[in-house]
């Protein structure tokens, strides 16, 4: 993968800019913030494919930033911290961290397990090759097993017919597929009148994907007088 981009949440500033130097050196494009808040907004606006965050970015080891970022990604995330308590090493793994660093460490360390963790998530992981899976170009994952939908590894929140149209339309790519055929397959039933129906669910789908990425929400093709149809090429 090309210039992956790398998140740093760390209160010291100094940390923060010592990995960034060791980070650019290995390829990697790099944002450190050292506020909650101001990094959450760049999580949430940006592309970001790793998390680099301090166990807390104030005084108390509460993990807020994990918990959100597992909240709203699935995307590889980087603990440090200052303790060495094997309890909070634990409770980190369990909030969903891929890695858990405690102070000192060199930034060759950081940066080297860093890279491993991009090979894993983007090039090897059994996710991306399962027939459970749908990933595409564009940055879309959906696990159609767990019924979750990702874009950019960011989850994204669908209400079920929502998920429904999208996931009906990726399984018949490249196919322009009628609102006639939607009514049936994803609401259940075949009316004649209800076709409206489908484009009012449609654009609703499409302005919420947009919000995520402009790319996956263009998409799903509308095509005049025959339907819509999903083309991710």
């Amino acid at each position: 993968m090309a210039s992956p981009v790398i998140l740093i949440l760390d209160s010291n500033q100094r940390t923060g800019f010592l990995l960034k130097d060791e980070l650019e050196t290995a390829g990697m494009a790099v944002k450190v913030t050292t506020s909650y808040f101001d990094g959450l907004f760049e999580f949430k606006h940006k592309k970001i494919d790793l998390v680099i965050t301090d166990i807390s970015l104030g005084c108390e080891a509460d993990f807020t930033s994990l918990k959100e970022i597992k909240r709203l990604s699935n995307i590889p995330v980087i603990v440090l911290s200052h303790l060495s308590d094997a309890k909070l090493a634990i409770q980190a793994f369990e909030l969903g961290a891929d890695d858990y660093l405690t102070r000192p460490f060199s930034s060759r360390e950081v940066s080297l397990r860093t890279s491993r963790l991009l090979r894993y998530y983007y090039q090897e992981s059994p996710l991306l090759l399962s027939k459970e899976t749908y990933c595409s170009k564009v940055g879309l994952v959906i696990d159609f097993k767990e019924r979750t939908v990702f874009i950019d590894r960011k989850k994204i929140a669908l209400t079920h017919l929502e998920y429904g149209i999208l996931t009906y339309l990726v399984k018949n790519e490249a196919r322009i597929v009628s609102r006639e055929e939607l009514l049936k397959e994803v609401w259940g039933y075949s009316y004649l009148g209800k076709e409206r129906n489908v484009d009012v669910a449609i654009r609703k789908l499409r302005n919420k994907l947009l919000i995520f990425s402009p790319r996956v929400s263009k998409c799903i093709e509308t095509k005049w007088q025959k339907g819509y149809r999903f083309n991710a090429h």
